[in-house]
């Protein structure tokens, strides 16, 4: 579930960025914050999970749910995980501009896609 729909985000972002730039090839993936030490590559964009919690804004409650006229069961209360990603823009210092530019388009493709439909045969979201 949390890799279908980080992997959705970064196709759909990569999808936005080719559109919106005029690339050729995609630039955003999945990646970890360090890569052993290893230097990023240049010219990209790291999409990484930083954080998961769980959702308790709402309460948790267990609800009763009738069966049959005199019995009931307790069901247990749904789960809904916030999850927190670091986008990072990876470009030389001499690109400086260029990286705010791609970056402005990632927070407006952020806004302009508050919740996204997948359209896959596979469910992106559980």
């Amino acid at each position: 579930m949390i890799y279908k729909t980080l992997y959705y985000f970064v196709q759909l972002l990569n999808d936005y960025l080719k559109l919106s730039f005029r690339l050729n090839e995609e630039i955003a993936s999945l990646s970890p914050i360090q890569e052993n030490g290893n230097l990023l590559p240049k010219n990209r964009v790291s999409v990484s999970l930083v954080n998961i919690e769980r959702e308790t804004a709402g309460g948790i409650q267990f609800r009763s749910q009738v069966t049959q006229q005199t019995y009931s069961r307790n069901t247990a209360p749904a789960w809904q995980l916030n999850m927190y990603i670091l986008v990072s823009v990876i470009f030389p210092e001499k690109q400086y501009r260029e990286s705010l530019q791609v970056f402005s388009g990632i927070l407006s493709f952020i806004q302009k896609n508050i919740s996204w439909i997948c359209r896959s045969p596979e469910p992106c979201f559980l």
